[in-house]
């Protein structure tokens, strides 16, 4: 017989995993685009070399690199979240659900930011995916301190 709760317990991990999965396009995207830039001719590696001279080189280059930096910010309590939920048992469909549509808005943003780059729909999807982890922090908080 398998342990249902156990096995619902495990799901956490995988808006986790889709969220790493992003990480890696959005990596792989960047490297294309750098490299395709490089091709045409428009610049040698050095103009790679700092932070500064990459985001000056073309704003598709800019865009690339700065959602791939986004992936390490407000994504890490994303991480660290779904580890408190995992090392707590406190998994449900509810945490599923949320972490996924957390991920769901991610991805909106990765794509709004590495394509066209509207910055209005990129905030309604950064400020979507922020309030959702917001939900579920509180929801955690709760549960933790009121258990």
């Amino acid at each position: 017989m398998v342990n249902l709760s156990l096995t619902l317990n495990y799901t956490i991990f995988y808006p986790a995993l889709l969220m790493i999965l992003l990480t890696f396009l959005v990596m792989m995207y960047m490297f294309r685009v750098r490299v395709n830039f490089m091709k045409a001719g428009k610049a040698s590696l050095g103009k790679f070399r700092t932070r500064a001279s990459t985001s000056a080189a073309t704003t598709d280059i800019a865009s690339s690199s700065d959602n791939f930096m986004n992936l390490f910010e407000v994504p890490v309590l994303f991480y660290f979240l779904t580890i408190l939920i995992f090392l707590t048992n406190l998994s449900d469909h509810l945490y599923v659900g949320l972490m996924s549509i957390y991920v769901f808005c991610r991805y909106i943003h990765s794509l709004v930011q590495c394509t066209y780059n509207n910055v209005n729909h990129r905030f309604y999807a950064y400020a979507s995916s922020v309030m959702v982890l917001l939900i579920v922090f509180v929801r955690l908080f709760w549960q933790i301190t009121f258990k």
